[in-house]
């Protein structure tokens, strides 16, 4: 073996350096240098949290304790039926911090992001002229509207209309004032409430009836506006509203006709009846400004069995209830001028399933005066409302409900 003797003082400096210094550089293989991470790094992922199609973005990075993240966005075209894509949540129910493409944020732990997903709404033509106050569906998935309108869909209707779905068209020549309430019974008779004098040419007080071909009047009427209607199994039709009497009998506020007679539904209401719906065991809910049914305290909103009112928990929190309707399966919707229910945070529009109540989406931007039911379980709203979640919508919409 031939040993290396140094020959030079340069040759000892060169290899006393490497001896006491052997780890002083280090690079890789291409000679640059490189930083070693001794902290933590964090990974974030993504979920698409029930959808059904598509693929969620992948983030491959790690990252730092507190370095910034940029959110991606729905690049996999990651879709849920009957639902928009509304963002991402830290939460899979929607109750974390909330995070829309291109926002950031400071990581501190490993993140899931859930896909958000928004009700998916639907416009019904071109819509109206004005607000829509009032909706009601029959069996065949024909849809009656009511409201301060004279135009539907480019049509000329006063105040009442029908739409065919694909198309809106007039009931005989309407009414001569607004029309606030509507309901269908069993034999397809529709009832129209609300302030109006003349339907279809007959003399008729705040309340009518359309057999299909023209108007009629129910006894004398009310001695002020009717704002809502329902109408039981059994073809009895209730009204609600502003009146005192109904058929010159004194009803405050909410009144029954069983076909040839009005009667009152014990003492009523210390204000207002703006909202009623039955639901399948024929139990009266009422909608409004008032705070008091019969005698009872009972905030906005409350049902009668048929012998008494009561209150339905602790009721609407800040504001009067303008619309209510019962599906199916005995859910019960609210619409209004209310932003608050049991304390959470609702847009006009809230659910009450038999025991607490809850907000649907991200509601709407304004006022709702007409909720109604479809046969498909789909929720048609009318208002005044230009947006509901996050599409255009002129005054009606249809809100898939699973």
């Amino acid at each position: 073996m031939k040993r290396f003797f140094p020959s030079s003082p340069i040759d000892i400096i060169l290899m006393l350096s490497v001896m006491v210094f052997p780890c002083c550089v280090c690079g890789d293989s291409d000679g640059s240098a490189n930083t070693k991470v001794t902290g933590p790094t964090y990974a974030v992922t993504y979920d698409m949290n029930g959808g059904s199609a598509g693929s969620v973005p992948v983030d491959a990075n790690r990252y730092e304790q507190g370095q910034t993240v940029t959110v991606l966005g729905n690049t996999g075209n990651i879709s849920k039926e009957d639902y928009v894509f509304a963002g991402w949540s830290t939460a899979a129910d929607g109750s974390g911090m909330g995070y829309g493409p291109g926002q950031t944020f400071a990581i501190n732990t490993d993140t899931v992001l859930y896909a958000k997903w928004s009700y998916m709404w639907e416009a019904l033509g071109s819509g109206m002229d004005n607000w829509v106050i009032a909706l009601a569906p029959d069996a065949s998935g024909t849809l009656y509207a009511g409201g301060d309108f004279t135009s539907a869909g480019g049509v000329t209707v006063n105040r009442v209309a029908k739409w065919d779905g694909s198309a809106w068209s007039a009931l005989g020549s309407g009414m001569n004032d607004g029309v606030y309430a509507l309901a269908l019974d069993a034999s397809g008779n529709l009832y129209a409430g609300g302030c109006f004098t003349s339907a279809g040419g007959v003399t008729a007080n705040s309340i009518a009836r359309w057999d299909g071909s023209a108007w009629s009047a129910l006894g004398s009427g009310m001695n002020d506006n009717v704002i809502a209607l329902a109408v039981d199994s059994n073809g009895a039709l209730y009204a609600g509203g502003y009146f005192t009497t109904a058929g010159g009998v004194t009803a405050n506020r909410v009144a029954k006709w069983d076909g040839s007679a009005w009667s009152a539904l014990g003492s009523g209401m210390n204000d207002n009846v703006n909202a009623l719906a039955v639901d399948s065991a024929d139990r009266l809910y009422a909608g409004g400004a008032f705070t008091q049914a019969g005698g009872t305290a009972a905030n906005f909103i409350a049902a009668w069995d048929g012998a008494s009112w009561s209150a339905l928990g602790s009721g609407i929190d800040d504001n009067a209830v303008n619309s209510i309707a019962v599906d199916g399966a005995g859910n019960l919707y609210a619409g209004g001028y209310f932003t608050l229910v049991g304390g959470e945070t609702a847009n006009y529009i809230a659910r009450w399933d038999g025991s607490a109540w809850s907000t649907l989406g991200d509601g709407v931007d304004d006022v709702v005066q007409a909720l109604c039911p479809a046969a498909s379980g789909d929720l048609f709203a009318g208002g005044g409302f230009t947006q509901a979640g996050s599409i255009s919508a002129d005054y009606i919409v249809r809100m898939r409900i699973q």
